[in-house]
């Protein structure tokens, strides 16, 4: 028989340390992914806020699309570099709050922009002339099948 020697395991390995710049980065991606997001969201959204009855012109529009643009890069960018960092630090659960966060702010940027994105304009109605038959005093009857 052969014997065996206990051997001590080896200590686990320990995650790398964040660099330095890794945790104030993400802080600051995270603060300016709260914050500016929503007040970028309701400006755009105030642009289109009309009173007595008036409607948007076409600049407001232009301007509540500019805002909502800005506020879906910050929705889905802030979040989207604050995931590369995660993934550069390895860890797992930045890597994992981020990303669900990066989706969630694309699609409510996308949702935004469609929401205060001017209506199309109403395609004009084609006019080939009478859409019925209609016989004139003094001439032929000239509709189909009289």
């Amino acid at each position: 028989m052969s014997e065996h020697v206990w051997r001590p395991l080896p200590p686990p390995r320990r995650k790398e340390s964040a660099p330095g710049w890794a945790v104030p980065t993400v802080a600051l991606l995270t603060v300016a992914w709260l914050l500016a997001t929503p007040l970028l969201a309701i400006g755009s959204l105030m642009e289109l806020w009309t009173f007595l009855g008036e409607q948007p012109t076409a600049a407001d529009h232009d301007r509540a699309q500019r805002q909502a643009l800005l506020a879906t890069l910050m929705a889905a960018g802030c979040p989207a570099v604050a995931l590369v960092v995660g993934a550069r630090w390895q860890r797992g659960a930045v890597q994992a709050l981020f990303g669900v966060g990066a989706v969630f702010g694309l699609v409510g940027g996308l949702l935004l922009y469609g929401l205060v994105s001017p209506d199309s304009p109403p395609t004009p109605l084609r006019d080939d002339g009478p859409r019925y038959c209609q016989e004139h005093s003094g001439g032929d009857a000239t509709c189909p099948g009289g």
